[in-house]
């Protein structure tokens, strides 16, 4: 049978102490079936919201918006064709890469490149400390350089993130990878990749995106072109990456 908590003995005078003490309950089915509607509006409570949990998620607003262009120069150095890299792409040594970097609503972009020797640099932003403004074109590199595929072949993979609030995980495991020995990189390295992962995991549910093209009027190392020989802008091949509070996009070149 049910029981009930109910007050034990005379009403007390002001300033002592009641005793309480359980006794039977008058009706114990009814506790029961009480009990039993409470728990069916429970379960009918967490249905309701696992069912809206996906739609909400789908009228979050695109908080992160910005313009993206990655580029590379195929062909002869004294006439290079521009080519928009979308998916993945064979390059070979000598290729050339840029890309470039516009915001239109405040948010925090990274883009890390993944070598063949295993090595990862951050190539965006230049510094972590800093704040990127909306509404300027970042170029990587800046200005007329390009990044150019040396004879190191193999798999060459960047890593584009975008998110409303700081990545302050991988931006940790970045600081210490810059500051650990060059032996004691190649671990740390696989801990970026696994916190990659982890980062596009968790936000899968905030990380529905639209790409459209917009107008805009390996290891690598820096090249600097001369004034005469100005090689197309990157911007020209740009798109619009709209995204919730999360945006992950991997590149994978096959450097032949």
């Amino acid at each position: 049978m049910g029981t009930l908590i109910r007050p034990f003995g005379p009403p007390s005078p002001r300033g002592r102490r009641t005793i309480w003490q359980a006794g039977p309950s008058p009706s114990g089915r009814g506790c029961r079936e009480a009990a039993g509607k409470g728990l069916r509006l429970v379960l009918i409570l967490a249905l309701a919201l696992t069912l809206l949990a996906p739609l909400a998620h789908a009228q979050t607003p695109n908080a992160i918006r910005f313009r993206w262009a990655f580029g590379a120069l195929e062909g002869p150095r004294d006439n290079p064709r521009l080519i928009s890299i979308r998916q993945d792409t064979p390059l070979r040594s000598g290729d050339r890469i840029k890309f470039m970097v516009e915001l239109d609503q405040p948010s925090f972009v990274y883009l890390l490149h993944h070598d063949p020797r295993n090595e990862i640099s951050l190539l965006f932003p230049a510094d972590l400390r800093q704040t990127v403004r909306t509404g300027q074109r970042q170029y990587v590199p800046a200005g007329d350089e390009w990044l150019e595929f040396d004879q190191t072949t193999g798999r060459e993979t960047f890593y584009l993130l975008a998110s409303v609030q700081r990545l302050t995980s991988i931006e940790s495991i970045i600081n210490r990878y810059n500051n650990a020995a060059p032996g004691g990189r190649t671990a740390i390295s696989a801990e970026i990749v696994a916190e990659i992962r982890r980062l596009r995991d968790q936000n899968r549910n905030f990380s529905a995106q639209a790409e459209r093209p917009v107008s805009i009027g390996g290891n690598v190392r820096g090249i600097d072109e001369a004034p005469a020989r100005r090689l197309p802008d990157v911007a020209t091949i740009a798109v619009e990456i709209a995204a919730g509070q999360f945006y992950a996009r991997t590149f994978t070149i096959e450097h032949r």
